[in-house]
């Protein structure tokens, strides 16, 4: 037991230090603090006895602040969606994308896919080429600043994405890519992407803002399995 309390004692203590690291830059209210150490005092008459030993108020005092902190980083802006085979879990400043029909699906590509639009005016970078994953990077020959990554994924390796959706210009919307129900976000610098599940893998594009969304649309329309 003693072992125990010793090391519940210094994972509280190390996180309490790894949290003050973080405030350190941070002013509380004079206000705020009053608050707090009136709540702790009527509470615990400013000691908390745990585990037969007292903590100083002071560490009351931070512990509490870490309480507020988690409660607010819990309550923050949330929301959960569904559509055809994708979950979103809607943060602040990020969404995590999750494919839910992975059951049945392959482990490995067994099927190559591509676009099938007319690529002649864009160069080709591989990006990934693996069992479970490729990507490409096409650059525009005559405009470098139109560019995008096309990526084919197992829904295993994909099963959970994250995207920064925080100021998007356009959030995220269910789209029909090829008779699929697929996701668009065009995100705070007006960079797009394009979400679906083919019914066998995860397919995403990613493409610069120098894109229409029309443009974008028409190359995930175009992906085919390759001959």
């Amino acid at each position: 037991m003693n072992e125990f309390k010793t090391a519940l004692e210094n994972t509280m203590n190390w996180q309490i230090a790894e949290y003050e690291k973080d405030l350190e830059n941070h002013e509380f209210s004079r206000r705020f603090e009053r608050k707090i150490n009136r709540l702790i005092k009527s509470m615990t008459g400013g000691r908390l006895v745990f585990y037969g030993r007292s903590i100083p108020l002071r560490k009351l005092v931070q512990l509490a602040i870490l309480v507020v902190i988690l409660a607010v980083l819990a309550t923050a802006a949330y929301a959960a969606i569904s559509w055809s085979s994708f979950k979103v879990d809607s943060y602040d400043i990020y969404s995590l994308i999750k494919t839910t029909d992975i059951a049945n699906a392959p482990l490995t590509l067994e099927e190559r896919y591509e676009i099938g639009a007319d690529l002649s005016g864009y160069k080709s970078e591989i990006l990934l080429d693996e069992d479970f994953a490729v990507g490409i990077f096409y650059t525009n020959r005559y405009n470098m600043a139109k560019s995008f990554e096309f990526y084919q994924m197992t829904k295993d390796y994909a099963h959970s994405m994250r995207v920064d959706t925080e100021n998007a210009l356009q959030s995220l919307a269910a789209i029909d890519v090829g008779g699929c129900t697929g996701m668009y976000v065009q995100i705070h610098e007006g960079s797009h992407y394009v979400f679906w599940d083919n019914g066998d893998y995860f397919i995403k594009i990613f493409a610069s803002n120098a894109f229409s969304k029309d443009e974008l649309i028409s190359i995930c329309n175009s992906v085919q399995k390759a001959e």
